[in-house]
């Protein structure tokens, strides 16, 4: 399995211009629209130049986090799943 590590949790307005492709894609494969002030999480997978985007508003569990990701054949380090605990379903920040 590959480890995905956290890079950041922050708003969508605030992500980098390199990084704002992958919270569009993800937006459009989910079929949403992006609001600036969602929270989000970026995720890169380890030894890849991939990143996963989690609209964690929209997150109902970790462990339906962790089922996506299993899915690409990676898993979260426990200090990713830890934050993304602590964030899931959070209003945005302001």
């Amino acid at each position: 399995m590959y480890k995905a590590h956290l890079v950041s949790i922050t708003t969508v307005g605030s992500v980098p211009e390199n990084l704002k492709g992958f919270v569009n894609f993800q937006a459009a494969y989910e079929g949403h629209d992006v609001d600036e002030s969602e929270k989000v999480a970026l995720l890169v997978i380890e030894g890849t130049a991939s990143y996963v985007v989690i609209f964690l508003e929209r997150e109902k569990s970790v462990e339906e986090i962790e089922n996506r990701l299993a899915l690409q054949k990676a898993e979260m380090t426990s200090d990713t799943r830890k934050a993304i605990a602590g964030n899931i379903g959070t209003r945005p920040m302001r």
